[in-house]
């Protein structure tokens, strides 16, 4: 029987030439103990993908998060090493507690590097059997902030009623 204290982590895995994401703070909550692997200078991207799956291999508790902060690299092998890594960290977290990996890169990326991880995101969507778990896409800039909303704000002061005039919306 598995015992309701089981404690929760959480993987950052930073890509070399990644930014680190100013949001991580609010998923860190949500699963506190927090583990980071960032890539050497020297390692490939094969490596890194390796001592992913070891630290995984080391967790005691619950993976429910893992980020990865994506560089804007498209290179064949680096996108291989990282949909293994991917995969590897959808494969550790447990369908019953269930999960979520999120890719997250810069707003100022290509946008080759952007499509690059939303075609990521979908394969590693096709192969879930379950929806515990699910992989979300998130772009930043070097001004945002957190983009985690529990609640949808109360309005200020109500909207003003719009009428169509000539097809062109006035208020």
């Amino acid at each position: 029987m598995r015992q309701e204290t089981e404690c929760h982590n959480s993987m950052m895995v930073l890509e070399a030439g990644a930014a680190w994401p100013q949001w991580m703070q609010d998923y860190q909550r949500q699963a506190p103990n927090a583990v980071v692997v960032a890539h050497a200078p020297s390692e490939s991207m094969s490596d890194l993908s390796a001592r992913v799956r070891r630290r995984l291999d080391e967790l005691t508790g619950v993976l429910t998060v893992a980020i990865v902060a994506c560089a804007p690299t498209l290179d064949p092998e680096h996108l291989a090493a990282r949909k293994a890594m991917c995969r590897s960290l959808l494969e550790a977290m447990r369908s019953d507690v269930g999960g979520e990996v999120v890719l997250a890169a810069r707003d100022t990326d290509a946008d080759e590097a952007k499509h690059a991880l939303f075609e990521l995101a979908g394969t590693l969507c096709e192969g879930l059997s379950d929806s515990t778990r699910t992989v979300r896409v998130r772009f930043s800039s070097a001004r945002s902030v957190s983009g985690i909303v529990t609640k949808p704000a109360a309005a200020a002061r109500p909207l003003p009623n719009l009428a169509t005039v000539g097809g062109l919306l006035r208020s």
